[in-house]
């Protein structure tokens, strides 16, 4: 049993082997401070994306956020009565027009008949 414990224990030294990069140490100092400067980078980077998301959250939960503020101007133009009334008289003599030739006969014969 103390024989299959010690393969069990050579094989997964053989999977987790140490290899040496002490010659790739982006800072300079070793592998362990690279390791801890990236940690540290990436928490802070953590911690101010959930700080943000948290702002944004309480900001839309209060209304703060997306808050519509936006008033039309206000225009106290009037209508021209006389170009309404003008438009108005040529819609209607469209119409008039549009059915006297709907009941008139054409003046020449339709070539496709």
């Amino acid at each position: 049993m103390n024989n299959d414990l010690n393969k069990i224990k050579s094989f997964v030294s053989k999977i987790f082997r140490r290899t040496d990069f002490s010659g790739l140490s982006i800072f300079g100092q070793g592998q362990h401070f690279d390791w801890k400067v990236l940690l540290a980078f990436f928490l802070l980077i953590i911690i101010i994306a959930v700080s943000f998301s948290v702002h944004v959250f309480l900001g839309v939960k209060a209304g703060d956020i997306f808050k519509d503020d936006f008033k039309p101007p206000v225009r106290n133009s009037t209508i021209n009565r006389e170009v309404l009334d003008g438009v108005i008289k040529d819609f209607n003599d469209r119409a008039d027009k549009t059915r006297s030739l709907q009941v008139q006969k054409p003046i020449f014969v339709d070539p496709s008949l």
